[in-house]
């Protein structure tokens, strides 16, 4: 499962992601839906590990991504385009 708890993310003094929090059950399935520069793709990245979090917590199967990063990621596979 997936734990996203009021995720920011700025990049040179600029808010590109500010307070989103999701979450994603066994067996769910989830679509990013918006327009180009909302911030779809950062989040992802973010949830990968490819981006730092400015702010907030991400866990997968109650790992964090920063603090646990491997176990996090071996429940993971992604490819970001």
């Amino acid at each position: 499962m997936l734990r996203i708890e009021n995720l920011k993310k700025t990049i040179k003094k600029r808010t590109i992601i500010d307070g989103v929090s999701l979450s994603v059950n066994s067996g769910e399935i989830v679509g990013f839906l918006g327009p180009n520069g909302a911030g779809k793709t950062t989040t992802i990245k973010m949830i990968l590990g490819l981006f730092s979090i400015t702010e907030g917590k991400i866990s997968i199967c109650d790992h964090d991504v920063v603090n646990d990063f491997e176990k996090a990621m071996s429940n993971v596979g992604g490819i970001v385009e």
